[in-house]
């Protein structure tokens, strides 16, 4: 899940506006229109499911819609070399889960070759051939119930951080 967690953190398409970078002598802090460069985990569940790897930071432009809104929140005003715990809960993250992205199909859109069991991800083709992931919810005789919900939706997500730098 780590590229999917990885690809969906820097293409979110959620808004948050901050002021300007501002400057306290010659500490940047993180502001709209800074290129920020930091280390972090995030755990869901007390359970850690993504985070960077030494010599693998994270970097990200504030404000630029590059990282969930609770997160972009919360990293305001930090520092370089400061650490932080925050917790974002699911609607400052990827949403609550909509019960109408939840949706039964036939069973014989699954291709053969893979397993109809609940919680096996698949891609979908829909209108304008666009691949979407869903997740098996439910499997009937000749029906398939499919989650189109983000991954994280629902989650509360707590992530630890480190800022490396700020430009």
């Amino acid at each position: 899940m780590r590229w999917l967690f990885v690809f969906l953190l820097c293409s979110a398409a959620v808004s948050c506006a901050h002021g300007a970078a501002t400057a306290k002598g010659n500490e940047l802090t993180i502001q709209k229109g800074r290129e920020v460069t930091m280390e972090y985990t995030v755990a869901v569940d007390g359970k850690v499911i993504d985070g960077s790897k030494k010599g693998e930071l994270f970097r990200f432009i504030e404000g630029k819609k590059e990282v969930i809104p609770g997160l972009e929140k919360q990293l305001e005003g930090m520092r370089v070399g400061e650490k932080r715990t925050i917790t974002i809960p699911p609607k400052e993250g990827y949403g609550m889960v909509n019960p109408a992205l939840i949706k039964e199909f036939a069973r014989s859109i699954l291709p053969a070759q893979i397993p109809a069991k609940p919680d096996t991800y698949i891609y979908v083709k829909l209108s304008g051939n666009r691949l979407t992931p869903a997740r098996i919810v439910e499997v009937k005789k000749d029906t398939v119930m499919l989650d189109f919900n983000h991954p994280l939706a629902g989650k509360t997500l707590v992530y630890k951080v480190k800022i490396v730098s700020i430009k």
